[in-house]
């Protein structure tokens, strides 16, 4: 497309539909977190933040959350860059980590006060419909706030504040695989599973898993994602280790979308 990015989203509603759902799943690629996303993030920022009435149907309310774990997926290939080229000067060292958890602290602030887009729920027939959109905004929101423990502070799942966190991950996930929303939580149960660390939680762990494989096929993305999982629970049988799940994608040979 001539502009690329930018025309598609600019030239008519149907482009700009394509524009936020190319946004989606660009956003939840595995590969993103080694490459960054294919367009800065601030262009979906742009995009997202438009006022018009034609959103992506396939992240309802979950917009603004998408475009935070956006953020989490920049700055982890920020600083990582950073790290490969850190012979630099003490002080420097210094200001560059200080920076990232700085950066970091704020993300996390942003993701726990943000608030679903209800414009997209306006058209929900009942009450049930309702709480499941805001249950599936929930648990995104819980995950994003694992995901940025996990990979720019390399938290193993054993810290407290990581399981906490896990416990209302796995409490929100188990009501919404009996719905119609349960083809949309690849990136829950993928950080569910990398945060499950007893025998009892990884055993409902793969019952979720085996739950979502029966009723959403075995060519579905949940039976790569439970692969993925067991083989981080072989790398970190106690949960005392910080494993990037990425890695172990790679390791496969691998390219994950986490959007379905």
């Amino acid at each position: 497309m001539p502009g690329n990015f930018k025309f598609l989203r600019n030239c008519s509603t149907e482009g700009n539909l394509l524009a936020e759902n190319f946004a989606y799943f660009d956003v939840l690629a595995s590969q993103s977190n080694e490459n960054g996303t294919f367009y800065p993030i601030s262009d979906y920022h742009e995009l997202f933040n438009k006022n018009n009435n034609a959103h992506d149907p396939l992240q309802g309310c979950l917009r603004p959350i998408i475009l935070l774990i956006g953020e989490i997926v920049t700055l982890l290939v920020e600083y990582s860059s950073l790290q490969a080229s850190f012979d630099l000067p003490e002080c420097d060292k210094y200001e560059v980590i200080s920076n990232m958890i700085q950066k970091s602290n704020d993300l996390d602030k942003q993701i726990q006060f943000t608030k679903p887009d209800l414009t997209c729920l306006q058209f929900l027939k009942t009450p049930q419909e309702l709480e499941n959109h805001l249950t599936l905004f929930e648990i995104f929101q819980i995950s994003a706030q694992i995901y940025l423990r996990q990979v720019i502070k390399k938290l193993p799942p054993v810290v407290p504040e990581i399981e906490m966190l896990f416990f209302h991950l796995k409490h929100d996930t188990t009501f919404l695989v009996k719905t119609p929303l349960r083809k949309n939580l690849g990136f829950p149960m993928l950080i569910l599973g990398a945060s499950a660390t007893s025998k009892s939680d990884r055993t409902e762990v793969r019952q979720l898993f085996e739950q979502l494989i029966q009723s959403c096929g075995y060519m579905s993305g949940y039976q790569k994602l439970w692969i993925v999982v067991q083989k981080i629970w072989d790398l970190n049988s106690n949960g005392t280790l910080y494993v990037d799940w990425y890695k172990v994608t790679k390791q496969f040979g691998w390219r994950l979308n986490l959007g379905r």
